[in-house]
């Protein structure tokens, strides 16, 4: 793994795990897609969440966020529209521009959501993906996975909403696939097939 796919990919342990396993034993322990989701800088409290998140810990309470979801910045770029298939190649690409952290998309232990066939996304710390930024609704979004393992993802209401290669997503489930392109409000993230972020890791 060279250097800025290294210092972008977080958290590391994910990576080191790839490193140390098959990519059959990987995509087992995964079980999932991988949501990489892009951040500002490591340090950043959406990183840091994403991290602690990942990592199994209990999310902490940081009151640096405001109360209220923040109105949509006129200025935000859209998110591109994916070039599918989603290669190793191009999300070495991707990685190397900015830091990005990968989460799979399943429910996470000590979420307090209710609803057990939903994977919740938003700012509040009791979803199961939690994004800490100011215009991401407290509950924003949610996947759902079918009995083939296909997932979709839905909106929920959210004040700046979700949109998937750069169409809005109504509150109705829409398929996804390995490449596709999500913005949470002011969050983007690609979606990632275990065996595509594998090949990437471990080359």
């Amino acid at each position: 793994m060279r250097g800025p796919l290294r210092e972008n990919l977080l958290p590391s342990s994910v990576a080191e795990r790839a490193r140390a396993l098959s990519r059959a034993e990987f995509v087992q322990t995964m079980g999932a897609p991988i949501l990489l989701v892009a951040v500002e800088t490591a340090t950043s409290e959406l990183a840091m969440t994403l991290q602690t998140m990942e990592a199994g810990a209990k999310v902490p309470l940081v009151p640096s966020m405001s109360f209220r979801t923040r109105s949509p910045d006129p200025d935000a770029p859209r998110a591109r529209r994916s070039e599918a298939p989603l290669t190793s190649a191009k999300l070495e690409a991707r990685i190397a521009r900015a830091p990005h952290v990968a989460v799979a998309l399943r429910k996470r232990f000590g979420a307090a959501k209710d609803f057990s066939d939903r994977i919740s996304v938003g700012r509040a710390l009791n979803n199961d993906i939690v994004l800490r930024h100011e215009r991401v609704s407290k509950f924003h979004a949610w996947f759902e996975c079918d009995e083939e393992d296909g997932y979709y993802v839905a909106d929920a209401a959210s004040r700046n909403g979700t949109s998937l290669n750069g169409d809005a997503v109504a509150d109705s489930l829409t398929l996804l696939r390995a490449g596709d392109t999500l913005r949470f409000g002011g969050v983007e993230a690609v979606v990632c097939s275990p065996e595509v972020f594998w090949h990437a890791v471990s080359a």
